[in-house]
């Protein structure tokens, strides 16, 4: 079992400051919702407005009154959070061969 190493004030204070900068660090870019100002977790999705206000998963479940200009997901990039824009699938040409086929029967 490791030993405990006893911290004096200077260092102790050091520690502090240098985790508070790495977690100020982390949230810097990242969206936070409109409504509740939670910041949404990876995976999850956020609804942009066209006046720019973003919404979380949860409060748009609550308020659908309006549909939302954009859908992004959040995404882990590279260590850092951020929001891209979800961007739809387009088809494979196989599947665009196998669609012109149905179309023309």
């Amino acid at each position: 079992m490791g030993a405990m190493i006893e911290l004096t004030g200077d260092e102790y204070d050091l520690e502090l400051a240098v985790l508070r900068e790495s977690v100020a660090a982390i949230d810097v870019g990242r969206q936070r919702c409109s409504s509740c100002d939670r910041m949404p977790l990876v995976g999850e999705y956020v609804f942009r407005s066209r006046d720019a206000h973003v919404e979380c998963e949860l409060c748009r479940a609550v308020r659908r009154d309006t549909p939302p200009a954009v859908v992004e997901q959040v995404r882990n990039a590279g260590g850092h959070l951020t929001v891209q824009a979800a961007v739809p699938r387009q088809p494979s040409w196989d599947e665009q061969i196998a669609a012109a086929d149905l179309a023309h029967g």
